[in-house]
Parts: C-alpha cells; sequence; structure tokens
C-alpha cells in the first residue's frame, strides 16, 4: 500500500531520512570537537574523523535515496564494523542502548536495500507490459 511502512518507497525514504540525519549529527559533533578542543570529545573519539564519517553518510543517504541497492548494502557493512569495533572498544561491555540503536540502523538499511531490489523488479516488470493491442 503506497505510503505504508511496507511500501518500497516508503521504506528507501525512512533510510535515506535516517542517514542523513546521522551524517548530520556526525558531522556537527565533528565541528563541535574541534572547535571546542575538549578532552571529553576526544575521549569519545569526535573530530575529524566524525566529520568524514558524516560525509561518507551523507553520500550513502543521497544514492540510498535515489533507490540504488549497493549503498544501504555498503552502509550495513560500515556500521556492522563501526559496531563491532565499538564492542570491541567496550572491552565486551556494550552500551545497550547504543546497541539496540545500531540494530535499528542496520535493519532499516537491510529493508531498504530489499526494497530497492523490489522497485526495479517492478520496473522490469512494467518495461515489458505494453499498452498497444
Amino acid at each position: 500500500m503506497p505510503g505504508s511502512s511496507t511500501d518500497p518507497e516508503q521504506q528507501i525514504k525512512t533510510a535515506a531520512y535516517m542517514l542523513y540525519f546521522l551524517a548530520g549529527l556526525n558531522t556537527l559533533l565533528g565541528v563541535i570537537a574541534m572547535l571546542t578542543a575538549s578532552e571529553e570529545m576526544d575521549a569519545l573519539g569526535l573530530g575529524i574523523g566524525s566529520i568524514v564519517f558524516g560525509a561518507l553518510v551523507a553520500v550513502f543517504g543521497f544514492f540510498t535515496y535515489r533507490a540504488t541497492r549497493f549503498e544501504p548494502i555498503l552502509a550495513v557493512l560500515l556500521y556492522i564494523g563501526d559496531t563491532v569495533v565499538t564492542l570491541m572498544d567496550a572491552g565486551g561491555k556494550p552500551n545497550v542502548f547504543g546497541f539496540i540503536v545500531r540494530v535499528y540502523i542496520i535493519v532499516t538499511l537491510v529493508k531498504a536495500a530489499q526494497a530497492a531490489g523490489e522497485l526495479k523488479r517492478r520496473e522490469q516488470e512494467n518495461a515489458g507490459v505494453s499498452l498497444q493491442p
């Protein structure tokens, strides 16, 4: 049903908007960390790396919005890698809320990749249909 949470176009938009939000948040935190030179922000690993990460996530958001299948998959791999590194840095004691958020991000991106595939399949089916007798 168009506009519902199961609509492929809506799933793609949801994932793209989420990626744009995450890109903006990472970039903002990176800029704040660079401007304030805070030890707390340095301890969290915020800085130029956050800005670069934010830019990369924004690019993934752009291509996800265009219903490509490859970028959500790359974003999934990026967030899985980031989750593994975060868990290793935490010494096996993960932040449960942060872990749940990451799982939500990954699930949303997987749904977007599947939705992009569904849209492509529909386009191919419709391309073969002719309205001419």
